[in-house]
């Protein structure tokens, strides 16, 4: 399996997870968002690039955490997930790419 499909496959596993479980996704995914705040030591300003962003639920709870002072630049490995403008939203500042991975943005 080529590094492009496995990480494909992997936004798709983990965003499906993620909606099966709509009652308890948020209070697993806040808590990954405060973990990534402390031990990355991001600084109020720092930009953050997010591979395989899906439909942005995980870059949600990272915005709120970060209390959006830091630009997200999150990148989509596959094009199914359409709620770009949601992104855009939660994004602020940053960007919100979609494509495939290796196949030019």
């Amino acid at each position: 399996m080529s590094i492009e499909r496995n990480l494909c496959q992997m936004e798709l596993s983990r965003e499906a997870y993620w909606l099966r479980y709509p009652g308890t996704s948020p209070f697993k995914l806040c808590p990954r968002a405060l973990t990534v705040r402390h031990c990355l030591h991001v600084l109020p300003g720092e930009k953050i690039l997010e591979l395989g962003a899906g439909s942005g639920l995980w870059t949600e709870h990272l915005t709120d955490v970060l209390r959006g002072e830091n630009p997200i630049t999150a990148a989509v490995d596959n094009r199914s997930h359409d709620n770009y403008n949601h992104l855009g939203v939660i994004c602020g500042r940053g960007m919100y790419l979609k494509g495939q991975v290796g196949g030019g943005w």
